[in-house]
């Protein structure tokens, strides 16, 4: 068995149908390449955030928030 290339790995990742799969979307008028199972909006981010517990949601610089601070902050 060879060892799959990246090029291969990538495809599988975000080919679609595959758990990261890349589509391209218009945004302000322009084409950008997204995650097509991404969370469209903050309200949907924070919605999910109870889901996955400690993994990070937000990073800025050093700062990190897990998805469980989120739903903890805005869930009360």
């Amino acid at each position: 068995m060879s060892t799959p290339s990246y090029e291969q790995v990538v495809a599988g990742l975000t080919g679609p149908g595959a758990p990261f799969e890349i589509t391209t979307e218009t945004v302000g008028g322009r084409p950008m390449r997204l995650f097509k199972n991404r969370e469209r909006s903050i309200r949907e981010k924070i919605a999910n955030a109870g889901l996955r517990g400690d993994l990070d949601c937000f990073v800025q610089g050093d700062r990190r928030l897990s998805y469980a601070d989120v739903a903890r902050t805005s869930f009360g």
